[in-house]
């Protein structure tokens, strides 16, 4: 860009001032946010399996949280994700055919949530 900066300097303000960062302090709130009571399986929602949808899980409790896609709104089928306590999962988005998003909380204690959508 130092080339841009003595022949065309216009283009190379514009360039300093599009990489300012963002300081507002703003952050999207999650899709969908809870607490998780000990050993209950619950079903977070039942959305219609979509290709370029993915679910990013953040784990705000200190046990392990199961989380699986699946055809049955009270029991886990197919692949189970496993997020750790203060964790956060990858995407993931494991199976087309189902459309429950399902979480267990395997601790004692009560653990906080949140999913991100991501399409």
């Amino acid at each position: 860009m130092k080339i841009f900066s003595v022949s065309h300097p216009m283009i190379y303000e514009s360039y300093v001032n599009s990489r300012a960062i963002d300081d507002t302090g703003s952050s999207t709130p999650a899709d969908y946010e809870g607490v998780l009571p000990p050993g209950a399986i619950i079903t977070v929602e039942n959305i219609p399996y979509l290709s370029s949808r993915a679910f990013r899980i953040k784990n705000k409790g200190g046990d392990f949280v199961h989380v699986c896609l699946s055809n049955d709104p009270l029991m886990f089928q197919g692949v189970t994700l496993v997020v750790v306590g203060g964790g956060q999962s990858s995407t993931f988005n494991p199976d087309p055919s189902a459309n429950f998003l399902l979480m267990q909380n395997v601790g004692p204690l009560p653990a906080e949530y949140e999913v991100r959508v991501e399409e």
